[in-house]
């Protein structure tokens, strides 16, 4: 029986994705793969105080049903400070291709409902398209 089995049987499916989690980020710094797309790990590492999965665990809890690690600022390592568990929909608009920020869409929200701006000059201010704005405005996803 794997590790990964024995934390399933013994501590739960969460402490098994932690596990699964753990491996795959060490596995993606130490020999990232271009054919896989991890070529963007080349420069990312993982703290010294995370090769004990342990610590890894007592650093990060445990991940809910649907979450994943997440780099924070996603140029900077795995390490304390820098990782969390998200959804994918958080991680989605994590991403450096990503123009707007939660709070950039709340201050868009506001703007218009205070401002009475249009959609096309909301859409100059923030830097995205009109149809992008329309989108956030009627509570659709905006990534």
């Amino acid at each position: 029986m794997n590790k990964k089995s024995r934390l399933l049987e013994t501590h739960g499916p969460e402490m098994a994705k932690a596990y699964e989690a753990w491996v795959d980020m060490r596995r993606r710094t130490r020999s990232p793969r271009v054919d896989k797309g991890e070529a963007n790990y080349a420069s990312v590492s993982v703290c010294a105080t995370w090769d004990s999965f342990e610590t890894f665990v007592e650093d990060m809890g445990l991940p809910k049903a649907g979450e994943s690690i997440d780099r924070i600022d996603g140029s900077g390592n795995y390490q304390p400070g820098n990782c969390r568990w998200a959804t994918a929909v958080v991680q989605s608009r994590n991403r450096s291709c990503v123009k707007l920020s939660e709070e950039k869409v709340q201050e868009l929200k506001q703007i218009r409902g205070e401002k009475g701006i249009s959609q096309a000059s909301l859409a100059a201010m923030f830097g995205v398209s009109q149809s992008m704005v329309s989108s956030i405005l009627r509570g659709k996803s905006w990534t």
